[in-house]
């Protein structure tokens, strides 16, 4: 099948512009992609985050709470309390069920288990000193729940560090999967312009030699016409010659008669 001049420059673009299209669409959907495992991971890591932080914050007022109780005796002060240790215990539970890692879920569950044991020795100092037996309320404050509560909180802060950390981690790869997208995108660019400019010396090449070939055959021959011209040219004239030798033998026959004819006269 011969393809004329105009089908092969169209076939040549359209290929061209499927490959730039490949590349566009590549690197549209790898940088999507990109961004939207980047987005997602770090508002989780920045929702773990929150919630430890606020599950600390709830732990810290309700010993607040319980301080203020010894010192005041409000009951208010025990509602309190018991409403905040109800929601740290809630957000260490949500963080447990969620984290990523098993060390991750093993620290949360201890953390419950210090924020219990706390629970417990304060409520124990409450019943004390309900009582009235204050120097009994004290003693349990000191060895039960000031070591437990310092445990607890010790912990969280090193879950809070860890998990800041894995964020900080989680963010470096995927500014990693991000550049490997650029490239991978200059890389599918640079074939695309290979195959682009490949196609267009072919398509040049396609043209221009049948071009050439048409232009040599039309040289050639327009050599031969003007040879045939030429010779044409020569042949006229000799013809020419050979009338104008006719005519003047003819004049000298026309002559001759005519003295033939005087003298038979």
């Amino acid at each position: 099948m011969r393809w004329t001049v105009g089908q092969r420059i169209t076939v040549g673009y359209t290929v061209l512009l499927l490959l730039l299209l490949l590349v566009t669409g590549v690197g549209t959907y790898a940088l999507s992609r990109t961004a939207e495992t980047f987005g997602t991971v770090i508002h989780q890591r920045e929702q773990g985050i929150e919630a430890a932080l606020e599950a600390r914050g709830d732990s810290d007022r309700a010993m607040a709470s319980f301080l203020r109780y010894l010192r005041e005796r409000e009951e208010r002060l025990l509602t309190d309390r018991e409403r905040q240790i109800g929601e740290a215990r809630e957000g260490m539970t949500r963080l447990r069920e969620t984290s990523a890692t098993a060390e991750a879920r093993k620290g949360w569950e201890e953390a419950l288990g210090l924020l219990s044991a706390w629970d417990e020795a304060s409520s124990a100092a409450i019943a004390a000193t309900k009582a009235g037996r204050e120097a009994e309320a004290i003693q349990i404050l000191n060895r039960r729940v000031v070591p437990a509560r310092d445990q607890e909180r010790d912990l969280v802060r090193r879950l809070v560090a860890t998990e800041r950390t894995r964020t900080k981690d989680i963010t470096a790869s995927a500014l990693g999967a991000a550049s490997r997208a650029f490239w991978a995108m200059v890389f599918a660019a640079g074939i695309a312009l290979a195959g682009g400019a490949g196609i267009a010396w072919g398509v040049t090449r396609s043209i221009t030699g049948p071009l050439r070939s048409t232009i040599t055959t039309l040289a050639s021959a327009s050599a031969e016409i003007l040879a045939a011209t030429t010779q044409q040219a020569s042949g006229t004239a000799e013809e020419a010659t050979a009338v104008q030798e006719t005519s003047t033998t003819v004049d000298e026959v026309k002559q001759t008669a005519q003295v033939a004819a005087q003298k038979a006269r």
